[in-house]
């Protein structure tokens, strides 16, 4: 079978975070946040809720209001997890994981996709918006040829083991 060509491939990476907010209070930081990073119009971005209180009925609202950003949410239960991932996540998990952020792109590497994530993630997840000077821990990961993940930054939830 032939290889995708860049113009075909869709890059994705993903934030493992355990960030504080609920989906009603991070969702609209996200179109001024992607504004800031100058990302393409085209970035999809996929909140999947692991440990979060499940999202009001007001999710909807503030979905309809965002407009068009590529935004979407799912549960863990929904979400259709990469089989390597699912070791970081279990781990993830025992040390407080709130959220899963998937970030794709298409005709985009992984490792494209990973740096404007990360740019996303640094400014929408500024500990200036958390009440009480609260603060969290996230990892930008993406895949590699040979399957595995790698981090981009410090390695919050696997207790500075490798990723594989």
């Amino acid at each position: 079978m032939a290889q995708p060509t860049p113009e075909q491939s869709i890059g994705k990476a993903y934030w493992l975070t355990n960030c504080p907010l609920s989906l009603e209070e991070l969702l609209p930081l996200m179109p001024d946040t992607t504004d800031a990073a100058q990302s393409p119009p085209d970035l999809k971005i996929n909140f999947v809720h692991v440990q979060s209180p499940k999202p009001s009925p007001r999710l909807d609202e503030v979905l309809g209001a965002i407009g068009a950003y590529g935004l979407s949410v799912e549960s863990l239960e929904q979400y259709a997890m990469p089989e390597a991932l699912k070791p970081v996540l279990e781990s993830a998990k025992d040390h407080g994981l709130t959220y899963i952020v998937e970030a794709s792109l298409p005709g985009a590497t992984n490792k494209q996709v990973e740096g404007e994530l990360s740019t996303i993630a640094s400014l929408a997840f500024n500990p200036a918006f958390f009440p009480n000077n609260a603060t969290y821990k996230g990892a930008v990961l993406s895949a590699q040829a040979d399957g595995s993940y790698a981090l981009r930054d410090e390695v919050p939830f696997t207790d500075g083991q490798e990723v594989d």
